[in-house]
């Protein structure tokens, strides 16, 4: 899974492998899934505020490049997910 796809070139690195990559392209981000179809690839358009429809965790591996996109709000610049985070280490 490329969660960032953007035109899907990680993807397109692994095509002489016999492995598949469902590229996400985020909603917010520019308009580049056609792009992604056009070369043969899988993908989809994701908001990341509604779970996501396969479950992650049965990737093998899941490729994200500029992780601070996903997890920062973009007005506060605040972290989404520290004070759970935070919250779960706490408890152990």
């Amino acid at each position: 899974m490329d969660m960032n796809a953007f035109f899907g070139g990680f993807a397109a690195t692994l095509i002489s492998y016999l492995v598949w990559v469902m590229n996400v392209v985020p909603a917010r981000k520019p308009s580049t899934l056609d792009v992604i179809f056009d070369r043969g690839l899988i993908g989809m358009y994701h908001d990341w505020c509604k779970s996501f429809s396969t479950y992650p965790r049965t990737y093998d591996f899941i490729h994200v490049a500029a992780i601070e996109s996903l997890i920062k709000d973009p007005i506060s610049g605040e972290s989404r997910y520290a004070d759970s985070f935070y919250d779960d280490v706490r408890s152990y």
